[in-house]
């Protein structure tokens, strides 16, 4: 487009107690609750099948002199909304370990996951058998001055490079995680039952997490505490459409900065965990990664970082002059408000009224990539930033303005999904694309 210038063990998969034939409402007062995009399939008939040898309904109503009650969140978002109850009918989890032992798909690990009706069959028909791809170990897990615990590589890792592939320990919705009120019990009993599902050795490296809220004593409570502190989000799973955490044992080592340099993602296929280098990491160097939106202001930040994981960050970014901070704020509030959509309207706006001037969109956007640049920030927005540019420079017919901000653009491609995204094809002949 060019401008117009004119613990029960599993050893074995193993089926313990089922649910008869339920009606179809079983899940109303649960799906009543959430908006649609996040309400649980439920078949017209189902059975709900307990990996334990002890029915969690049975298990709980054994420990109640009346029948529990779960919560529900309204949304699932960081500060969700105020929960309201719904019966246990309507709330009954799994738990499973990914994959089942008879299926033929080669994995290496069992992943214990806690998942909502069809999202155990969806998992299989989508082929999803946990992997961890065979390489050589480049890190050590060891105590790093001032942060505890941390990830140290032992070789130089360039932009993309993958420092780590892991499957989870443990996998839960994060609905189970939310619950509150009566649907404590559940989620404490739920969390039992899952961990009581780990082998020893993860079991061991669960507990071995770090625990920023210790009970003293209480094994429960310590373990849900470790889950609250490490747990990664993994976005969706097949046959629901809430949101699903996962612990690792490595993974959940690495340490928070606000401007890190690697970035964690997760892979559905291999059902594993996965960090790649953002920027160059030298041999002995500590890698980090985001625990919140590093585009929130300084004290926001900090806020919830002592709230959430009982430590305040010393970063290079939240270390700075209390001057340096307010502008770094000014920076991030302002890269806060631009994302893909908006840009491209504003490009497209710039594209179709002849009378903006030729260099308005492009100085814009170069002023937002520096401050990407200042605030050490490398992730979808900078992707973003420089697409907007190879836009502008295309409708300005300019090849080389293209050419060097697609080559920006695979460069962030590469290092945080590890595929240039077709951005390849685009820096060697701009003019030969749909540019």
């Amino acid at each position: 487009m060019f401008k117009n210038t004119s613990k029960p063990r599993l050893p074995v998969h193993k089926v313990g107690t089922t649910r008869g034939p339920t009606p179809n409402t079983r899940g109303d007062a649960l799906n009543s609750l959430l908006p649609s995009s996040m309400r649980i399939p439920v078949p017209p008939e189902s059975r709900y099948v307990f990996s334990s040898d002890t029915d969690l309904g049975t298990r709980l109503a054994e420990n109640s002199e009346s029948k529990p009650q779960a919560t529900a969140p309204q949304d699932q978002g960081k500060g969700a909304a105020d929960a309201a109850e719904v019966s246990l009918d309507a709330f009954m989890p799994i738990i499973t370990q990914v994959p089942v032992p008879e299926e033929t798909r080669s994995y290496n690990k069992l992943v214990v996951c806690v998942a909502f009706f069809d999202v155990k069959r969806e998992l299989y028909t989508h082929g999803v058998a946990p992997y961890e791809a065979d390489f050589e170990r480049r890190y050590l897990i060891t105590q790093v001055s001032g942060l505890g615990v941390g990830l140290v590589v032992t070789m130089d890792h360039a932009p993309g490079t993958v420092i780590i592939n892991e499957c989870p320990l443990l996998v839960m919705p994060l609905l189970v995680l939310t619950l509150r009120r009566n649907g404590v019990r559940i989620r404490t009993d739920l969390l039992a039952l899952a961990v009581g599902h780990l082998e020893d050795k993860e079991a061991r490296l669960f507990r071995q997490l770090y625990n920023c809220h210790p009970s003293h004593g209480d094994e429960v409570e310590d373990a849900w505490n470790i889950m609250k502190t490490n747990s990664l989000t993994i976005g969706q799973l097949p046959g629901y459409a809430g949101t699903y955490t996962a612990v690792y044992s490595d993974i959940c080592r690495i340490n928070h900065s606000s401007s890190p340099n690697a970035i964690y993602n997760r892979n559905l296929e291999s059902f594993t965990g996965e960090v790649r280098a953002l920027r160059p990491i030298k041999a002995g160097e500590q890698v980090f990664i985001l625990y919140l939106d590093v585009r929130a202001p300084y004290d926001e930040r900090q806020l919830l970082l002592r709230n959430t994981y009982n430590f305040t960050c010393a970063c290079p970014t939240c270390s700075l002059s209390e001057a340096e901070r307010e502008r770094s704020d000014v920076r991030r509030g302002v890269l806060s408000k631009f994302w893909r959509n908006a840009l491209d309207d504003d490009v497209e706006a710039w594209i179709v009224n002849p009378k903006v001037p030729d260099d308005l969109v492009i100085k814009r956007f170069l002023r937002y990539a520096s401050m990407m640049e200042q605030e050490m920030l490398s992730d979808a927005q900078g992707i973003s930033i420089a697409r907007a540019l190879v836009l502008a420079y295309s409708a300005l017919r300019d090849i080389e303005g293209a050419r060097k901000w697609a080559k920006k653009a695979e460069e962030l491609s590469l290092a945080t999904s590890g595929s240039d995204d077709g951005w390849a094809k685009v820096t060697r002949s701009p003019e030969r694309t749909d540019w």
